[in-house]
């Protein structure tokens, strides 16, 4: 590696200070949120996300773009992440592990795409569609996630990060990153959600959900009553199913854009109801924020996710639930910013790498 020498050369460990961490916390919750959700617990913030690294490097041309994308989420990452420069090329793309951290079962890279030869489709954030893949010797990523971070146009290169989690540690001297899929040309709007029809009360039907998430609770069952929901077998491996709002059905959405399918209040609670359209070859998804008469935005306090068949094609749902400070729903708004994944490209990109 190029800079191997002045990396060696330059290291040195650091702690960040507690209430720094928390302010990192905090500004990453805010900027960084991502609807993928899953049955098993998520990694904690604190433990997988923060990129608590140690030494400050001396800024090259190669290394601005990393310092601008960790700035745009806090400003204390800058000085605090151990760069790396491993490169795999397919199908005219490169992928570069540029900065990673390995604390026992714990792993945090921030990976770019960039365009090779005479390519050009990388001109905007991108994502892996879940397409990667992670192991070092005997132990296997098994929780964790990837976030889409920002491009940067100065460097040509859309960055990401993966937050990864083993049932294991990690063995740092033989670690590989593999990516299959690509979707480039992301883009995002905001839209109104029209929230003057809600239903009260609205039918409900029973769906088998394949995910939930929550910014409100850490386990299903901590659920308020006024969301009924039946469980067979463990959370990590049985199925939940959960009465929904009884609304539009995947026949009646746009396969190539979101469809808001239902609104309505339920035993108290705000329900928003929305189909992401055919998903097959894409991730398409939407943050949604209600904003209080007082003009606070929150996110939903928890949401659920399954499938609904068209044929061969697959049409994601999603409903979202607000129980907190739902009362005075005719003084309040919200409003949506809807992520539509793009272009899919497929390759084979791998990484093997050590860490010292």
């Amino acid at each position: 590696m190029s800079f191997s020498e002045e990396y060696k050369n330059a290291m040195k460990t650091v702690k960040l200070d507690e209430r720094k961490v928390e302010d990192i916390v905090k500004k990453i919750e805010t900027r960084q949120k991502k609807h993928t959700i899953h049955f098993v617990k998520p990694v904690t913030v604190a433990a997988a996300c923060l990129l608590c690294f140690c030494v400050t490097l001396p800024v090259s041309a190669k290394t601005k773009g990393i310092y601008r994308i960790i700035e745009s989420i806090s400003p204390a990452l800058a000085d605090t992440f151990v760069p790396l420069e491993e490169r795999s090329i397919s199908n005219g793309i490169a992928m570069e592990v540029e900065a990673v951290h390995v604390d026992g079962n714990q792993a945090d890279l921030l990976v770019s795409f960039s365009d090779a030869g005479d390519t050009d489709y990388i001109h905007g954030k991108v994502d892996t569609y879940d397409s990667y893949y992670f192991k070092s010797y005997d132990v296997e990523s098994t929780i964790g996630g990837q976030q889409v971070l920002d491009y940067d146009a100065e460097s040509d290169k859309a960055y990401l990060r993966f937050s990864l989690q083993a049932d294991g540690n990690f063995n740092k001297d033989k670690m590989t990153l593999s990516v299959k899929e690509l979707l480039c040309n992301l883009t995002k709007e905001e839209r109104d959600i029209n929230l003057s029809g809600i239903k009260e009360p609205m039918e409900l039907k029973q769906v088998e959900i394949n995910g939930w998430g929550s910014g409100q609770i850490d386990e299903i069952d901590e659920l308020p009553t006024e969301i009924p929901y039946t469980m067979e077998g463990e959370m990590e491996y049985g199925m939940a199913k959960f009465m929904v709002c009884d609304g539009l059905t995947a026949k009646d959405c746009a396969g190539n854009d979101i469809t808001t399918t239902a609104v309505a209040m339920k035993d108290g609670v705000l329900r928003v109801q929305m189909c992401m359209g055919d998903v097959a070859t894409t991730d398409r998804h939407v943050e949604l924020f209600l904003v209080g008469a007082d003009g606070t935005e929150r996110y939903e306090d928890f949401s659920v996710t399954w499938n609904e068949k068209i044929g061969d094609s697959r049409y994601q749902f999603y409903e979202f639930y607000y129980w907190n400070n739902v009362e005075d729903m005719e003084n309040a708004r919200m409003y949506g910013i809807f992520h539509d994944g793009g272009d899919a490209l497929f390759g084979d990109w791998n990484i093997t790498f050590r860490v010292e």
